[in-house]
């Protein structure tokens, strides 16, 4: 059983941990990303191959003790375009839930527009070729994604992808640099927090 000294040595630990954390993700420079640029309503499955083959596979061995953080935002964003893909997906999200729909649920989190709202996702990876994949693709699978295949065939709206990689920080500080990138761009899809 715990007793209430456990507790609080638990959470200390914790803050020393969280707090060596912030020290070491203060001091990183951001690196230059991998970048790129497509068209929800041009996802064919050869445009989804030809985008994933441009970024590393994470399979490599100078990438053993990397971690990829991501992040999809509009080419042009304005509220009536995050509006939009928000309500598309909504009803994607509702497909999913009715008897016709025999996949798994596997459509990410929405999440309401605010003023503050940047981006579109925020996540990371250890491998970004194959969770671009996911991202792009239409699958019944039980693997939460974007999945913009399944519902934003129809718009004509440009995305950007920007892949950064971090080597040798750890689990903890990668999760400061996510979360806190989630705090500042307030996406419109996917949930903050640790994996």
């Amino acid at each position: 059983m715990l007793t209430q000294t456990d507790l609080v040595a638990s959470i200390g630990a914790y803050e020393k941990e969280i707090q060596e954390a912030l020290r070491i993700a203060k001091t990183l420079t951001l690196p230059e990303p991998i970048t790129l640029s497509f068209r929800l309503s041009n996802l064919t499955v050869t445009e989804i191959e030809r985008l994933a083959a441009a970024l590393p596979s994470g399979h490599r061995k100078e990438d053993k003790d990397a971690e990829y953080i991501y992040v999809f935002t509009l080419a042009d964003s304005s509220a009536d375009l995050l509006e939009e893909m928000l309500s598309a997906f909504d009803e994607a999200r509702e497909f999913q839930d009715t008897d016709e729909y025999d996949g798994k649920k596997n459509l990410c989190k929405p999440n309401a527009i605010s003023e503050a709202t940047r981006a579109i996702y925020v996540g990371r990876s250890y491998r970004p070729r194959d969770r671009l994949k996911q991202h792009l693709s239409e699958s019944s699978s039980g693997t939460y994604a974007i999945h913009f295949a399944m519902w934003a065939s129809e718009l004509k709206v440009d995305v950007k992808f920007s892949l950064y990689r971090f080597a040798g920080l750890g689990n903890r500080v990668i999760q400061v640099l996510e979360d806190g990138l989630w705090d500042n761009l307030q996406p419109l899809l996917g949930k903050r927090g640790e994996k």
